[in-house]
């Protein structure tokens, strides 16, 4: 059996429900920031991410104390910083949940008005589809929060990786000098 007869035979054909569904997944996943778009959001992410990568790719045992106190201390700022929006962002968020709700529960209740012979699992079903763009605004709210909340997160955790360095450093450098 060639390759190709075998291939089709595990790859079944896509079916209109899954190709819906494939566009319906796009169109939501392009609401939602990746990484470089929300790195260009704000300047103070985007340091976040230097810092992390200057980390990363150093030897630290090359790293200064100084660097370290400096960037630590422009962490800390940054800890602040993204404190603050990532608390916006999620009030934004629960805005949007709260609105995306009510704006249901009205189009429900005029659906029901207007045509009495509605069941209200058929007006459900109706309202759900045209809602479902609103849904894909709170899910992207929601990721934003995650991120604003996962990189505020990164600054206390390089922070404290930071000070566990520079006392490390500072112990090397007393029993160095207790040696000599």
């Amino acid at each position: 059996m060639s390759k190709s007869k075998q291939a089709a035979k595990i790859r079944p054909q896509k079916s209109e429900g899954l190709s819906r569904f494939i566009v319906k997944v796009e169109k939501a996943m392009a609401k939602i920031n990746n990484l470089d778009e929300f790195r260009k959001l704000d300047s103070m992410v985007n340091f976040v991410f230097d810092v992390g990568h200057t980390l990363f790719d150093k030897e630290l045992d090359t790293v200064g104390t100084d660097w370290l106190i400096r960037y630590g201390g422009r962490l800390t700022g940054a800890y602040a910083y993204l404190g603050q929006k990532a608390a916006y962002v999620r009030a934004e968020r629960d805005v949007y949940e709260q609105k995306a709700s009510e704006v249901e529960k009205e189009l429900m209740l005029d659906k029901l008005a207007e045509n009495t012979g509605y069941r209200v699992t058929q007006a459900r079903a109706e309202i759900s589809a045209e809602i479902s763009e609103l849904k894909d605004l709170v899910i992207a709210k929601e990721a934003e929060k995650n991120q604003w909340e996962n990189t505020k997160e990164a600054c206390n955790v390089m922070v404290s990786f930071m000070q566990s360095a520079i006392k490390t450093k500072e112990g090397e450098r007393f029993k160095s000098n207790r040696l000599q």
